[in-house]
């Protein structure tokens, strides 16, 4: 963290700024605090112990760096920054909290992992008190070759940007959104990419009307998917033997089954599997197992999405 409670002054105090290790609390759970620097660290205070039940998140130097980064661009705006604050009814401390004139937003950035219950409970405590909130993902969450549960969790939707993510790369000092994400069964994932150095021109691209569109997949991409499909018929996995035996019991067939359910463009990033299995098995009647294809992701109305897939399909 990057404030700390001197008890002899009841006073902040910044870490960058601090000339003693004594008398320091944490300003959320009072636990005493150790002041860490050095040549090639970011001042900050950590607890003796992980016991703070209003600080979860590990201090890496992304974090605390990341921080700074957001205190730095806030501070320019009208209003009240504010880092670490302490909200004692939300027993939790967003890593910014920024309150203009007609509201307040939290802004977190996460670097370490989360579990999607945790980021449940956080995000509806800043939505019961009235805050808006804005969770924003560190190296860890970058996206390689496919979206993984831990990343897709934090993805949300608009209407000018379709599904997205936002991120903070602090070796550049930059903030960037990936938008318009879609994906289909065996090929890489989709999207667009915008960056910038500042948090309001982040805030501005946000809220005006992006151009997207429903990425089309060409011949040569639905070669490649029944390439790939043929091959997983093959070489079945534990997950292509269950497909096979439901079609069994249906008295249906996967290899003949399997080619019609792929999708002719682009989709949803709501696929934790093949978006062909979940089809299938929603068409045959199987929709707990269908269930396990998707991803957890709070912030998106799914099932109204996914009840109009199924509808252009059956």
């Amino acid at each position: 963290m990057l404030y700390a409670l001197d008890l002899h002054t009841n006073q902040l105090v910044a870490a960058n700024q601090a000339t003693s290790q004594k008398n320091l609390l944490c300003p959320g759970c009072h636990s005493p605090v150790i002041l860490r620097k050095g040549a090639h660290k970011v001042a900050h205070f950590a607890h003796y112990r992980h016991s703070c039940h209003t600080f979860t998140e590990g201090e890496t130097q992304e974090h605390l760096q990341g921080k700074q980064l957001l205190v730095k661009q806030l501070q320019q705006w009208p209003g009240n920054t504010t880092v670490e604050a302490v909200l004692p009814q939300l027993s939790q401390r967003p890593d910014v909290l920024y309150q203009g004139q007609d509201y307040r937003l939290a802004l977190e950035y996460q670097c370490s992992p989360l579990a999607t219950k945790r980021l449940i409970q956080r995000s509806r405590g800043y939505h019961q008190h009235g805050f808006q909130y804005c969770w924003l993902l560190g190296r860890r969450y970058q996206i390689k070759h496919k979206l993984t549960a831990q990343i897709a969790q934090f993805i949300r939707w608009h209407q000018h940007l379709g599904y997205y993510l936002l991120y903070i790369e602090v070796g550049r000092a930059q903030f960037e959104v990936l938008y318009n994400i879609q994906m289909a069964d065996f090929l890489p994932l989709r999207y667009f990419c915008y960056r910038t150095s500042s948090f309001e021109q982040l805030q501005q691209f946000m809220h005006e009307p992006q151009e997207l569109f429903i990425f089309p997949i060409t011949p040569d991409q639905r070669r490649k998917q029944l390439y790939q499909l043929e091959r997983t018929w093959r070489f079945p996995s534990r997950h292509v033997r269950n497909l096979q035996n439901l079609c069994y019991q249906r008295q249906q067939n996967l290899l003949r089954l399997g080619p019609e359910f792929l999708a002719t463009e682009y989709e949803p990033p709501f696929f934790a599997g093949w978006a062909y299995a979940w089809r299938l098995q929603r068409y045959l009647g199987a929709e707990e197992v269908a269930q396990r294809e998707l991803y957890q992701q709070p912030f998106i109305k799914q099932k109204e999405i996914l009840e109009k897939i199924i509808d252009k399909w059956m």
